[in-house]
């Protein structure tokens, strides 16, 4: 008899076994993720922030849920709600399909639209003498927000692939402080950071490379201190306080191994040296890119990217600076901001109002160059004054439907135009010429694919008479590091670095009255 109660229970623990098996399968919940066509089964109450980060996708306030701009589009299922999350939708005007992904967490199974990985990718040909050499290389522009990587035949220079993901450093704010303050608070959150983009540089190699494996010689990333600091592991306290200096400049070497990339064991891994101060490599490439250490007349670069770097110079000396610019331009700080993107207004029409929208699908926010042209528009119907006032007395002047512009938002845009012009007036001054003295002026960043160049001119956005002189040149920064990828450009290295010196724009005496002057509008009332 006793043996048979040992098999009944013996019996009954077996039975247990699936049951248990089949409780923790249905705590499993499938989450697709479009337009990417991702599927990944997770946790039941996994937080939205922890799926969604590793793809970059932008957490401006860093993830603590009142900048909005995480928003995430139900397709299929649902997403539970708090009251908090609530009136956070309600405050940023989203209808009931949204959620923000810092406030959400997976409860059941879930497709969800994520706007922000629609990305667009130039494919820039542009061509430019090379030394042939054998095998393929791989350019890598580090951005604040988006990573971009080239695989480049090294014999003509053609670019053979191209892959770009967003930068997912974002999930811990979009501007680079918010990140200086992340890697300062532990080893741990610097390391951290820097796994981040490595592995996301690494996926967008694996996607790349195909049967080039054998063939890649070597690999040239470029991007700001802060970028440079963060990938390479390295102490970022410098650049937190006065005078925001990088700790290490030189360039950085690796192997594949070092940084656990599917590579050949021979391929040569570099990262570009800076400038100096928050002046990275980016702008080394830059000015690679556009020739300016080559030119007997002075030429301007600024890129309106996270950062608003400026350069101006020519062959015997080149002065460059940092601005606190670029969040605005990419719709960071923006009640309705966003990156240009799908669904981003980009233009609207001062004959009819109309907007045009990138993707020509429903506007979902604004991006830079449409924010330039809502500024245009406001300031020729009187609807804002030379001050930035909104001269009706209401809080929101509508763009497009519920898509518009607050009081705040004109701020932040003063702020950023002014940055920009001061950043200008005070490099050419510290050159002894005036910006009629440019030849050329070169606009690089995400803002100028789209950027009206005579509304810029005419909001007093860019200081020059003469629009022929502008010249958009996209992703100047991934140029530039393509080149550097041959040896024939390792002199052009060597020169741009020792006649290009880092300004302090803060120092200067007149900083204050300038900044102050720029921060309003021309007169453009009709």
């Amino acid at each position: 008899m006793l043996s048979i109660k040992r098999v009944i229970v013996v019996f009954v623990i077996c039975l247990n076994v699936p049951t248990n098996t089949n409780k923790k399968l249905k705590n499993m919940h499938k989450v697709c993720l479009e337009p990417i066509g991702k599927e990944l089964e997770v946790n039941h109450n996994t937080p939205l922030r922890d799926i969604v980060a590793e793809l970059g996708l932008e957490f401006p306030c860093g993830g603590n849920g009142f900048c909005g701009n995480c928003k995430v589009r139900i397709m299929a299922g649902d997403i539970e709600v708090s009251e908090q999350h609530a009136r956070m939708l309600q405050k940023k005007g989203l209808s009931s399909q949204w959620r923000l992904a810092c406030y959400s967490h997976v409860t059941e199974d879930v497709t969800l639209y994520i706007d922000q990985c629609e990305c667009i990718v130039q494919t820039d040909q542009t061509l430019f003498p090379v030394q042939p050499e054998d095998g393929y290389g791989i350019a890598v522009d580090l951005g604040s927000t988006t990573i971009v990587t080239q695989l480049i035949n090294l014999y003509n220079g053609h670019i053979v692939a191209v892959s770009t993901s967003l930068n997912p450093q974002s999930a811990y704010g979009a501007d680079i402080i918010s990140r200086i303050s992340y890697a300062l608070s532990s080893e741990e959150h610097l390391q951290q950071l820097c796994q981040l983009v490595r592995h996301a540089i690494k996926k967008l190699i694996l996607e790349m490379v195909g049967d080039h494996y054998y063939d890649i010689r070597k690999v040239v990333i470029s991007g700001n201190s802060v970028m440079y600091s963060l990938f390479c592991a390295l102490d970022v306290s410098t650049l937190a306080v006065y005078p925001f200096q990088s700790r290490q400049n030189d360039m950085q070497e690796f192997t594949p191994q070092d940084l656990d990339w599917p590579l050949p064991s021979g391929c040569h891994i570099c990262f570009l040296p800076n400038i100096g101060h928050f002046v990275g490599s980016d702008i080394l490439s830059g000015i690679e890119a556009i020739q300016m250490h080559t030119k007997k007349k002075f030429q301007a670069l600024i890129d309106l990217g996270t950062n608003g770097e400026i350069a101006i110079g020519n062959r015997e000396k080149i002065l460059c600076a940092s601005t606190a610019a670029g969040p605005a331009f990419e719709g960071i700080h923006i009640s309705q901001g966003m990156r240009a993107s799908a669904g981003a207004i980009y233009q609207i029409d001062e004959h009819n109002n109309c907007p045009k929208i990138i993707g020509n699908g429903k506007a979902i926010g604004i991006c830079g160059s449409g924010l330039v042209d809502a500024m245009y528009l406001f300031l020729k119907q009187r609807k804002i004054d030379t001050s930035g006032a909104i001269t009706r007395g209401v809080p929101f002047l509508a763009v497009a439907g519920k898509i518009g512009i607050t009081d705040k938002d004109i701020r932040e845009f003063q702020l950023a135009k002014a940055a920009i012009c001061t950043g200008i007036e005070i490099l050419t001054k510290e050159l002894n010429i005036s910006i009629d003295d440019i030849e050329h002026l070169y606009i690089a960043g995400g803002l100028g694919n789209y950027l009206d160049i005579d509304k810029a001119i005419a909001i007093g956005l860019l200081e020059i008479k003469d629009k022929v002189k502008v010249i958009k040149v996209n992703n100047s920064a991934l140029l530039g590091t393509r080149m550097f990828l041959f040896q024939n450009t390792i002199h052009d290295r060597t020169t741009i670095l020792n006649i290009a010196q880092h300004c302090s724009l803060e120092s200067h005496v007149n900083f204050q009255d300038i900044y102050c002057e720029k921060l309003f509008f021309p007169d453009l009332s009709e």
